[in-house]
Formats: C-alpha cells, sequence, structure tokens
C-alpha cells in the first residue's frame, strides 16, 4: 500500500480561512509556508492558536492538493467534527491515528495463524478433524503459507479433495505447486503434489496412483479419503 509522506515541522498558520468556515474546501497558510508541508496526500490538524488541541477544538482534514500556499482540503477526517477555521488558525500535518494504522496494518500480516480446510470440488466438508493447524508468513506479496491436517471421520466431501482458506487470494497470471505429505488414503501414491491457481484461496491435491505410475498427475478424488486421511504441506504463492 502506498503511504502518506512527512514532513518535520510541518505547521503554519491560516492566512485565509475556508468560505464557509465550516464547509469550504481550500485554505491558505502563511505566505511562503506551503513547502514546510509534505506531498499531498496526507491529513493535518487544524486548531484554535490560543488553545491545545483536543477532541472539542479541534479538527483533522485531508489534504489532498498544495498549490504554493493554498490547500485544498477534505474536512472532518478520522472521526472529528468540522469547526469553523478561522484566520490565526494553526494547521500541522501531525501524527494521527490513520498515520500509524496505515504501519501498524501491514505489520499484522507478517505472520499469523490460518483455518485449513478439506473441502470436494463438487461440494461437502470433512466431519471434523484430529489435528487442523495453519501458519504464514508475509514478506511483501509473497505468501509462504504451511498446513497440517488429520481428518476425524469421514464427511460430505464430493468430486476432488482441495485445502480450502488460505489467508490471501493467489494473484497473477501464474500458477503456484508445493509437495505434500500424505498418509492413510485409500488410494495409494507415490507422489502428491498441491496446485493453487489464481485468483484463488483453494489448493488442489494431485497425484500419481501407484497402480499406474506412467500417467501424468491427476486429481485426488474424494474416494481416497478415509476416516484418518492426513495431509501436511507448505505452498509459497504471490498476492495482489
Amino acid at each position: 500500500m502506498a503511504f502518506d509522506a512527512h514532513k518535520n515541522l510541518a505547521i503554519s498558520s491560516v492566512a485565509l480561512a475556508p468560505a464557509p468556515p465550516g464547509t469550504g474546501l481550500a485554505l491558505n497558510v502563511a505566505a511562503g509556508e506551503g513547502t514546510r508541508f509534505p506531498a499531498p496526500p496526507f491529513n493535518a490538524t487544524v486548531w484554535p492558536a490560543s488553545a491545545t488541541p483536543t477532541p472539542a477544538n479541534a479538527e483533522i482534514l485531508r489534504v489532498t492538493a498544495i498549490t504554493g500556499d493554498n490547500l485544498t482540503i477534505v474536512r472532518a477526517q478520522e472521526a472529528t467534527a468540522a469547526r469553523a477555521i478561522v484566520v490565526g488558525d494553526l494547521i500541522a500535518a501531525t501524527i494521527t491515528a490513520k498515520t500509524l494504522q496505515d504501519v501498524e496494518t501491514p505489520l499484522a500480516n507478517l505472520d499469523g495463524a490460518w483455518t485449513p480446510t478439506v473441502v470436494g470440488s463438487g461440494g461437502g466438508t470433512a466431519a471434523g478433524y484430529l489435528i487442523q493447524q495453519g501458519r504464514y508468513q508475509r514478506v511483501d506479496r509473497w505468501i509462504t503459507a504451511s498446513f497440517y491436517l488429520q481428518l476425524n471421520g469421514g464427511g460430505t466431501i464430493a468430486g476432488d479433495v482441495q485445502i480450502a482458506g488460505l489467508p490471501f487470494s493467489s494473484a497473477f497470471l501464474s500458477v503456484s505447486t508445493c509437495a505434500i505429505l500424505w498418509h492413510a488414503a485409500a488410494v495409494a501414491y507415490v507422489n502428491v503434489m498441491g496446485e493453487l491457481d489464481a485468483p484463488a484461496t483453494t489448493i488442489r491435491l494431485l497425484g500419481i496412483p501407484s497402480a499406474n505410475v506412467t500417467i501424468a498427475t491427476a486429481p485426488v478424488p474424494a474416494a481416497a479419503l478415509t476416516p484418518n486421511f492426513t495431509v501436511a504441506g507448505t505452498i509459497r504463492y504471490p498476492t495482489a
């Protein structure tokens, strides 16, 4: 995501107030001080020069353009109320909740848990799980997602076996694959792999059955599942 630009000591006074003061969408700062502010867009706080800013007397604005000392603004940002801005008020590109949240939101997505499930391309879900674990890491646009599942009983799965619930949808016109570890399948396989198209949050399971190792990989059918079927893997893929 794009972050707002910042500058130290980006503060000035209002030289020309919005018209009307409570709803106008432009103001001028003191002559020559428009250059103190960062490149728009950014949020700024305006408050009376004779007081400390509080929820009762301050308003957060969104500055969308600057021409010289003229600022184009959007009023009443971040749950603040529009106030009558007058000449002499102070305006500054202060740190607001948005400033910190813009940084915190991507950080929250760097590492976490997800809940993988076994589903069927024809619908249905597993009856339950003895083990159901998923973790992911995000670095820029790349996701590394691990999963470990052991069924506890049957279910209503129909069609081909899939692992659903990836924490981020895959992106770009590409196919991501991964090796799969499996146990207690009703069909004997020499190899099983996972395949993720874009965009999707579901991994298809593809296998080569021991009975015919000369064929290419084919979808693992629901008939291959047993009450204790176990599957694990780690896939790396791009997201938006």
